[in-house]
């Protein structure tokens, strides 16, 4: 398993580890990453338990995404993106 340290999301826009970003804008916060051979990605962190209650849409080929209010995550909130293929779960 490989794994990245926790972003932390910030006023404007902020970015993960492996090429995953966000960004912020009025009420929602977009998030999106590259993960070219996943089957699934979720959303994980601090403002859900760290569980798989925000799964990401695939897109595109390889680009995943997915939008919450402000209601459900807020400045200061930690998150990873939780990537499962075939061969194993990555953060």
């Amino acid at each position: 398993m490989i794994s990245y340290c926790p972003e932390k999301i910030n006023n404007s826009a902020f970015s993960s580890g492996f090429g995953g970003s966000g960004h912020k804008q009025g009420t929602c916060i977009a998030f999106s990453v590259r993960a070219e051979s996943a089957d699934s990605v979720f959303l994980v962190g601090t403002f859900n338990n760290w569980s798989e209650a925000h799964p990401l849409e695939k897109v595109c080929s390889d680009m995943w995404q997915i939008t919450l209010s402000d209601v459900e995550i807020s400045d200061g909130d930690a998150y990873k993106f939780k990537v499962y293929r075939e061969g194993g779960t990555f953060y």
